[in-house]
């Protein structure tokens, strides 16, 4: 049962993460990267402390960096932007602004990167990074393949559900 909240809450966490929600008109997008963070910490069976608090602080850093161009490309099937109309992110240089699935990949590694400061102490905190390279892609792939286009709702809001759900599912099976 601890596994399915735990999955439930990521998927809601990575989307409240993923849009600037404010509360007594202050952004709580930090605490809820912190807040995901600790879901992460809990699903590695962290239990020290100061070794919890990092590794959420850690993710949350991770999290930071812009992503929008490879997730627009493969969410809505866009095709390679022409030179002049192209937003890529500071990240991605060479092949990777040429290949979105790729970008997201590599994007996932990223975001996972810096909880590897930490693997001295926590041995498995390598599956962050392997848990969301495979959930990045595959939430923008399958809800930009299998979800048609809706006033209702938003593709963007689902993938961002889907990839904390499918996070937090990857995460639990290998770690």
């Amino acid at each position: 049962m601890n596994e399915v909240i735990t999955i439930a809450g990521m998927a809601v966490l990575d989307r409240i993460r993923g849009h600037d929600i404010k509360l007594f008109e202050r952004s709580i997008n930090g605490i809820t990267k912190l807040l995901f963070g600790c879901f992460v910490a809990y699903s590695l069976g962290v239990t020290i402390w100061w070794q919890f608090a990092a590794l959420a602080i850690l993710f949350a850093l991770g999290s930071a960096p812009g992503w929008g161009d490879p997730i627009g490309r493969v969410l809505y099937q866009k095709d390679d932007p022409k030179p002049e109309e192209a937003r890529y992110e500071w990240w991605q240089v060479g092949i990777l602004q040429d290949n979105p699935i790729l970008a997201l990949i590599s994007r996932g590694l990223i975001w996972g990167a810096p909880p590897l400061l930490l693997i001295y102490f926590i041995p498995n905190v390598w599956v962050i990074a392997v848990s969301m390279s495979i959930a990045m892609p595959f939430s923008a792939y399958v809800i930009g393949k299998f979800v048609p286009w809706s006033e209702k709702y938003d593709k963007w809001h689902l993938m961002e559900y889907l990839r904390g759900g499918l996070f937090g599912a990857i995460l639990g099976i290998i770690s």
